[in-house]
């Protein structure tokens, strides 16, 4: 996978976030534990993308490792696909509430 897909669906993550968190949209409590898990979440997603990152320059400048790069490369794209995969489970949950008859 590479960063500049990585870097798309984190900006489209954020832009879902913001949506989350417009002022047109009525919050409750349980809103913002959400909101609250999806900045940690996304947070700690973009931390292992600048550490692999870091990794990879290490790398090429000859000073770093070659296990520590492919195991923080390996981290970010678990962590990546991780919550790409709840995000699609989200959407799809919203779909089928959506389709509910009330």
């Amino acid at each position: 996978m590479s960063a500049n897909s990585i870097n798309d669906a984190l900006s489209k993550l954020n832009e879902l976030q913001g949506k989350l968190n417009s002022p047109d949209r009525p919050s409750s409590s349980q809103d913002k534990g959400f909101e609250r898990l999806l900045e940690e979440t996304i947070g700690q997603v973009s931390s292992l993308q600048k550490e692999a990152e870091q990794a990879i320059q290490e790398l090429t400048s000859g000073d770093g490792d070659i296990v520590k790069a492919m195991i923080s490369m390996q981290k970010a794209e678990i962590s990546f696909k991780t919550m790409v995969e709840v995000r699609n489970k989200l959407v799809s949950a919203y779909q089928e509430i959506m389709r509910m008859q009330v």
